[in-house]
């Protein structure tokens, strides 16, 4: 919240402050949504938060399938050396920022620190390793799983020695399973950087949208979306430019996040035939990855 000592001032910085207001805004709503959900009595990840919020959740698997692809030396100097690479592409695709890997962040208190750190300074951009064997990334995988997010919900595993980025107001993590993705990600983190993205039908404002159309581009909410498909067979009908798509051929609904994608962006597990958009998996789902990986 900003406070202005008159109309007159307030009238005068509204230019700078309005990107600002919408994501105060956006996030308030955001809160009110996690709160909404934790009132649930019915959602494992849920309880879990609320019993043992700092403990990893071991309900859906086991610590060894958590742990188990350390005991693989070649899937650990693979992961190494991803870091590296995705690590120096962000140093040298962002000059203007200070690159910075920390290793010695463990518990939740060091943490909190650090984004403060992070708030101060809009120019940094902090790497971390995520690992599952400290305090402060098990509590942000339960956090993240109980708003929702499919990742940590159905394969949180396939996480650990991932990365966690911190930049300025926003955060990005990555489980370093294809690296040209996650490059993607970064861009798209730092170039949203203080701002948020409204949808041109239902006028809220989002962090993600599905984009169906592949004439005019333009781009919806999933809530949107979805009604749109509902209203027309689950055919997308571009409400900007009126074009139809036919989603049994041109789209396809995620197996794991349930979002609806174009069919560039869904591959299918060569083992199991399950389809993944590029958010949840590449060429092999979450599922076999797991088997593959923990002897």
């Amino acid at each position: 919240m900003l406070y202005f000592c008159s109309r007159k001032c307030q009238k005068t910085c509204w230019k700078e402050h309005k990107n600002e207001c919408k994501q105060i805004q956006s996030q308030r709503e955001y809160i009110k949504k996690v709160r909404e959900v934790r009132k649930k009595t019915d959602d494992p990840f849920v309880n879990h938060m609320r019993a043992t919020p700092r403990q990893l959740n071991t309900t859906k698997y086991s610590k060894r399938e958590y742990f188990g692809w350390r005991d693989d030396p070649d899937l650990v100097e693979q992961k190494e050396k991803r870091r590296a690479e995705l690590i120096a592409w962000t140093t040298k695709t962002f000059p203007d920022f200070k690159v910075e890997a920390i290793t010695n962040v463990k518990t939740c208190k060091q943490y909190e620190t650090l984004v403060k750190k992070c708030h101060l300074r809009r120019k940094w951009i902090v790497f971390l390793t995520f690992d599952f064997k400290h305090e402060w990334c098990i509590l942000q995988a339960n956090n993240l799983a109980v708003t929702g997010d499919p990742i940590f919900r159905g394969r949180a595993v396939c996480m650990d020695g991932g990365w966690y980025m911190l930049v300025y107001d926003s955060y990005g993590v990555g489980g370093l399973l294809d690296v040209d993705f996650e490059k993607k990600t970064i861009e798209n983190i730092v170039a949203s950087l203080g701002t948020t993205y409204q949808c041109l039908i239902c006028r809220e404002y989002h962090t993600s949208f599905n984009r169906l159309c592949h004439q005019c581009n333009n781009d919806v909410c999933k809530t949107c979306a979805e009604a749109i498909m509902k209203r027309n067979d689950n055919n997308y009908k571009c409400p900007f430019c009126r074009q139809e798509t036919n989603t049994s051929s041109n789209v396809k609904r995620c197996d794991l996040c349930n979002e609806w994608h174009t069919s560039s962006t869904v591959s299918t597990c060569p083992s199991c035939q399950k389809k993944y958009c590029i958010n949840c998996g590449i060429d092999t789902c979450f599922s076999c990855l797991s088997i593959n990986n923990v002897k």
